[in-house]
């Protein structure tokens, strides 16, 4: 019996949002509690392990379809490149790694999350491999940042926004040379997403990245509002 095609926010879509909030919230649970030693290496490993395999899961599903090709196969989609920086950064806890995930995750696979551009709905092994490839690095977010402890320091954005650019370049270049759609680049999702709001192509792209830079400025301010906070205490400490 084949799926039902895909509905925002129907029982699956939000099955799925609510899966990805229960789930990160007992991995933080679970780490918090545990501590660093064998059993938050192990939770570390285990959803490192699986950001990796589903991404080889999505490349056999391609296989099966006839789909695997240079025009649409590369995992050069930001989503897909915080599915491998998640699984560095969980693995071996690097910062630079962490503070790419961190922005690109919550700027960019928690929207598409939100927003899919998807047609196939559970049970169908497309949607569930989706919904991994985006709720994971958020899951692996919300782990290495309240569980672990882990966090972004001053001038990560600025980092995070030049590789941003830096990936931009590299993927029109791949789309110009393929074909391809990288990143939606060359032209708007066909499905319902944030992108297909913001206008036509060009505009879009120079919406979607002020959009991007503002998100990620909203992760940002809970961490810079709190470092204040630290730096007025700290001072007026020194006064007494």
């Amino acid at each position: 019996m084949l799926a039902e095609a895909f509905v925002l926010f129907g029982p699956s879509h939000l099955a799925a949002i609510a899966l990805t909030a229960v789930l990160s919230a007992a991995l933080i649970a679970w780490v918090r509690s545990a501590g660093p030693g064998r059993a938050t290496r192990a939770v570390a490993w285990t959803l490192a392990a699986a950001l990796v395999l589903n991404r080889v899961l999505i490349h056999v599903l391609e296989y099966a379809d006839g789909d695997l090709t240079w025009r649409g196969s590369l995992p050069l989609d930001p989503c897909d490149l915080s599915n491998f920086l998640a699984a560095i950064a969980l693995v071996w806890r690097a910062r630079w790694s962490y503070e790419l995930t961190y922005f690109w995750t919550l700027a960019g696979a928690l929207p598409g999350l939100l927003t899919p551009d998807l047609q196939a709905n559970f049970p169908s092994p497309w949607f569930i491999a989706f919904v991994i490839a985006h709720g994971g690095p958020v899951t692996a977010v919300a782990v290495l940042t309240l569980g672990m402890k882990m966090r972004p320091q001053p001038g990560s954005i600025v980092r995070a926004a030049g590789w941003l650019v830096v990936w931009m370049l590299a993927a029109a270049g791949v789309n110009w040379l393929t074909g391809g759609n990288y990143g939606y680049l060359a032209h708007a999702p066909a499905h319902g997403t944030i992108i297909n709001g913001l206008g036509p192509w060009p505009w879009y792209i120079a919406a979607l990245a002020a959009i991007g830079i503002g998100l990620m400025l909203l992760w940002y301010a809970p961490f810079f509002v709190k470092d204040r906070v630290r730096k007025r205490r700290e001072a007026s400490a020194s006064q007494q």
